[in-house]
C-alpha cells in the first residue's frame, strides 16, 4: 500500500544526490525512523534515507511541527519510499528538504496477517525450547534448565526481547529465536558427529550440548530493554557487563539453590559433578568469536563445539539482516572490500612455430 505526505504526486526527475544551491531530485530507496527524546523532553525523528542507485544516506532531523512527524512517526523499519528532495547549500553549511514522499507500507490487512503468523511463529519457537528442555534425560543438567526458564521475569524477557540490535534476531521475540536456532544446530551437529564418526569413537554428550544451547544466550535478556517510547536500549549491565558474566551469574544462582535444595521424593542433585563443571566451561567460553569477548578459550571437544555452533547462528543472523536489507540485487561479499584476488595460468607454456 503506498502512502503518501498531502497526497501530492512526485515532479521532481531522478539524478544525481549534488549538495548544490536548490537543486530538485527525486530519490528513489529506503526510509529508516528512529524516535529520539531532545534535551527539553520533546521527541523529534531522525530520518534516514538511502538512495537504491548511489547507496548514499541522507540524513534529515524532524521535529514534530513539521507535517513529516505525523506522516512518519508510526513506523520505525526499513520502508521503500520514493522522495522528492530539495539540496541547499549556504556557503559550508548543507541541509536538504523532503518535499514529496511515497512510502510503501503494509495495509491493516496485510499487518494483521504478518501478526498472525509471527505469533504462530514465536509460539513454535518457544515450544521448541520447552521440548530441548524435557528430552535431556540427565536429571541435574534437566532440573538446571527447568529452574532457570520457571524465573517468570527472566523468561518474560527472553520470549519478548530481541537478541541484538543489528541482526536478523533485532526484532521482538529475536532472543527465544536464536536460542531456538541454537538448540536445532547443536542437535543436528550432535546426532551427525555421532553418527558419522565410526563407532569407536568417543561420542559427544547430546544432553550436555543441548544444556549448553538452551542456556548459552539467556545473558542477552538483561543486556537489553524497551525504553517508554519503544526503542531497543542497552541496560545498565548491559553497558557494564560482559554478557558471558551475566550468564554465569544466573546460572550460579540457580545452583546455589539446588545444592540446598531437597526434592519432595528425596532426590538431591549434584551440582559439583563433572558435568555441571563441564557445562559452566561450556557456558564461559561460548562466546569466543566474532560478537563478543571471552572469559577463558574454549578446552574441551564440548565447548570448542558449542562455541562454533554459537558463532554459526550468529553470523547467518547477521547475513540473513544485510542480505535481506539489499533486496537481492547482491549478496554481501565480505571478500571483495577487502582484497583483490588474482588467477595465474600456471599451466606450461607451449611455443609457437614462429619461435
Amino acid at each position: 500500500m503506498i502512502k503518501m505526505l498531502n497526497e501530492e504526486p512526485l515532479s521532481y526527475e531522478v539524478g544525481n544526490i549534488d549538495w548544490l544551491e536548490n537543486k530538485c531530485v527525486q530519490i528513489v530507496g529506503k526510509l529508516s525512523i528512529t524516535k529520539k527524546m531532545s534535551k527539553n523532553k520533546s521527541f523529534y525523528l531522525l530520518v534516514s534515507l538511502t538512495d537504491e542507485g548511489t547507496k548514499k544516506s541522507l540524513t534529515q532531523v524532524i521535529f514534530n511541527q513539521n507535517p513529516l512527524f505525523d506522516f512518519l512517526k508510526d513506523y520505525k523499519q526499513k520502508i521503500s519510499c520514493k522522495a522528492d528532495v530539495k539540496f541547499i547549500k549556504s556557503g559550508q553549511y548543507e541541509s536538504m528538504e523532503i518535499n514529496h514522499l511515497h512510502i510503501d507500507v503494509l495495509s491493516k490487512e496485510e499487518e494483521d496477517e504478518a501478526k498472525l503468523i509471527k505469533d504462530a511463529t514465536d509460539k513454535s519457537m518457544s515450544s521448541r525450547v520447552s521440548q530441548a528442555i524435557k528430552s535431556i534425560k540427565e536429571p541435574t543438567l534437566r532440573k538446571l534448565c527447568f529452574n532457570v526458564y520457571r524465573d517468570k521475569e527472566l523468561v518474560n524477557k527472553i520470549l519478548t526481547l530481541p537478541a541484538t540490535e543489528y541482526s536478523a534476531y533485532n526484532e521482538k521475540c529475536g532472543l527465544i529465536h536464536m536460542i531456538s536456532d541454537t538448540i536445532n544446530v547443536a542437535n543436528t551437529m550432535v546426532n551427525s558427529f555421532n553418527n558419522d564418526f565410526g563407532d569407536d569413537s568417543v561420542k559427544f554428550n547430546l544432553d550436555l550440548m543441548k544444556a549448553g544451547a538452551v542456556l548459552c544466550n539467556i545473558g542477552r535478556a538483561l543486556i537489553y530493554e524497551y525504553d517508554a517510547e519503544g526503542n531497543l536500549v542497552k541496560t545498565e549491565s548491559g553497558i557494564v557487563d560482559n554478557e558471558a558474566f551475566l550468564t554465569r551469574d544466573v546460572i550460579m544462582k540457580e545452583l546455589n539453590i539446588m545444592r540446598t535444595t531437597t526434592e519432595k521424593d528425596g532426590i538431591t542433585y549434584d551440582v559439583d559433578s563433572d558435568i555441571i563443571k563441564e557445562l559452566l566451561h561450556m557456558l564461559a567460553t561460548a562466546k569466543n568469536k566474532l560478537e563478543n569477548s571471552y572469559i577463558v578459550v574454549p578446552r574441551s571437544k564440548h565447548a570448542s563445539l558449542l562455541s562454533d555452533i554459537v558463532s554459526i547462528v550468529f553470523t547467518k543472523g547477521l547475513f540473513d539482516n544485510l542480505e535481506k536489507t539489499s533486496d537481492n540485487e547482491k549478496i554481501v561479499k565480505a571478500y571483495e572490500a577487502g582484497r583483490t584476488y588474482v588467477l595465474y595460468d600456471t599451466a606450461p607454456q607451449i611455443a609457437s612455430d614462429k619461435e
